[in-house]
C-alpha cells in the first residue's frame, strides 16, 4: 500500500488496515530494520526509491536517537558518551 499509494499519512494506514496508530508506526520500524525502504516525511510514508531518500531518512532517524540520548544523559546528570556506552556493549 505505501508503495503503491504513497506518501500516505499513519491515521490512514491504520484506517486501511484496521489496526491502530502504533502498531502501524511498530509494523514500519520492523520493516525497516530488515531493510524495507518505507520512509517518512512530513506528509507521510513512502516507499524510498532512491539513496538520496533513504539517506535523508536516516539522518533524521540518528539526529532523533542523539537527542533522546542527550535528553536521557541530561535527566541522568551523566555524560553523553557514558550514556551511549552504556547502550551499545
Amino acid at each position: 500500500m505505501v508503495k503503491q499509494r504513497g506518501p500516505i499519512s499513519r491515521a490512514e494506514l491504520a484506517k486501511r488496515l484496521k489496526m491502530r496508530e502504533r502498531d502501524v508506526h511498530a509494523t514500519i520500524a520492523a520493516l525497516n530494520m530488515v531493510g524495507v525502504p518505507i520512509v517518512f516525511t512530513g506528509k507521510g510514508f513512502y516507499w524510498a526509491k532512491t539513496n538520496a531518500q533513504k539517506a535523508h531518512c536516516i539522518h533524521t532517524l540518528k539526529k532523533s536517537a542523539k537527542s533522546l540520548l542527550r535528553r536521557a544523559a541530561g535527566l541522568e546528570k551523566r555524560d553523553l558518551d557514558a550514556v551511549t556506552r552504556e547502550l551499545f556493549t
